[in-house]
C-alpha cells in the first residue's frame, strides 16, 4: 500500500485539466500566476447546470474555494474580521500568507479588490508574521461563470 498509494494518488493523470498535486506544488512553491491560473481553470471545469446562473455570485465562489483549499489540507479561512472589515479569504501555508478579495464583474473590477484590501489593511495583521504576505485581487465574472481576471501585490 505504501508503495501503490503514492502512485495513483498524488500521481497527476495527464487529462488536461485542473491537476491538484501541481496546484498545490504551485500553492507552496508562491507560483501565485500558477496557481490562479489552476484555479480559473478547476472553476471552469464546473458544469454550468450546476447551479443555476442567477445563484452564482461571489458567496457561492467564496465557498467553492473555502471547500477546494480545505479538502487540500491547506489551512483557509473566509470572511475573516479585523477591525476595518472583512477580508473575503485568506490561505496560510508554510512560508506564505495570501489575502484575498473576491468581486464580480457586473459590481467591480479584480482592481476594486486589490484596493480594498489595501485601503482596509486587510493585511495588517500579518505584518509580524515570519511568512510573506501576497495580496491578491480576484474578479469573477457572471457569464464567463468563473475567474475572469486577478491582480498581485
Amino acid at each position: 500500500m505504501n508503495e501503490l498509494l503514492p502512485a495513483f494518488v498524488l500521481t497527476p493523470i495527464e487529462t488536461g485539466k485542473f491537476s491538484v498535486i501541481y496546484f498545490l506544488r504551485q500553492l507552496k512553491s508562491a507560483d501565485i500566476d500558477g496557481f490562479m491560473t489552476s484555479l480559473k481553470a478547476f472553476f471552469a471545469d464546473i458544469p454550468y447546470d450546476a447551479m443555476e446562473q442567477k445563484h452564482r455570485n461571489e458567496q457561492y465562489y467564496q465557498h467553492v474555494f473555502y471547500l477546494l483549499f480545505t479538502l487540500l489540507g491547506q489551512f483557509v479561512q473566509t470572511e475573516v474580521k479585523d477591525n476595518k472589515g472583512r477580508a473575503d479569504a485568506v490561505v496560510k501555508t508554510a512560508d506564505n500568507i495570501y489575502v484575498f478579495e473576491f468581486k464580480m464583474d457586473d459590481n467591480a473590477t479584480a482592481e476594486d479588490a486589490l484596493k480594498q484590501i489595501n485601503s482596509k489593511d486587510y493585511a495588517i495583521p500579518y505584518i509580524v508574521d515570519h511568512r510573506k504576505t501576497v495580496k491578491i485581487g480576484v474578479e469573477f465574472s457572471q457569464p464567463e461563470k468563473g475567474i475572469k481576471r486577478w491582480l498581485i501585490e
